[in-house]
C-alpha cells in the first residue's frame, strides 16, 4: 500500500484503545443510569396536611431525591384536585371524587418532584406518603 506523501496511518493500537475508552465510558454512564433508577426502598412519612382552596404543595425531604411513587389519602368527604410534577403537567388537575379514598401514582423512574393540592371549596384533610 502506498502511502501519500504528507499524510500519516494511525497504528490500529491507537485506534482499538480510543474505541475501548468510548466504550468504557458509556458502560459507567449506563451503570450511573441504572444506579439511580434503583429504588432506595425508604418510605417519606405520611404528612397530615389540611387543604384548602389555595394551592398546597408538597415536595420530597430531600429536593434532590424525587420520589418513584406517592400515595394520598383522603380522610374527609370532599374533592380534591391533585397535580403531579407542577413544572411538567398541564393545569388540569386529577379530581378526586369525594368518594374516592386513596390514589397512588408510580412510575418506574424517580419522577415525582411534587404534588400539588386543592379543593373548589371547603377544607379537606390529605396524608401524603412518598416512596424512594
Amino acid at each position: 500500500m502506498v502511502e501519500k506523501e504528507g499524510t500519516k496511518r494511525i497504528q490500529p493500537s491507537v485506534m482499538q484503545v480510543a474505541l475501548l475508552d468510548e466504550i468504557a465510558e458509556r458502560l459507567m454512564k449506563l451503570q450511573q443510569h441504572q444506579e439511580e433508577s434503583r429504588p432506595e426502598g425508604i418510605v417519606e412519612p405520611l404528612h397530615l396536611l389540611t387543604v384548602s382552596t389555595r394551592l398546597t404543595v408538597v415536595h420530597p425531604v430531600d429536593q434532590r431525591k424525587p420520589w418513584f411513587s406517592v400515595t394520598i389519602v383522603k380522610l374527609d368527604e370532599a374533592e380534591l384536585n391533585v397535580i403531579i410534577n407542577t413544572e411538567k403537567s398541564g393545569t388540569t388537575p386529577y379530581v378526586m371524587g369525594v368518594d374516592e379514598n386513596v390514589y397512588d401514582q408510580h412510575f418506574s423512574m424517580p419522577m415525582i418532584h411534587d404534588v400539588m393540592l386543592s379543593t373548589n371549596s371547603g377544607t379537606c384533610r390529605v396524608k401524603v406518603r412518598g416512596s424512594r
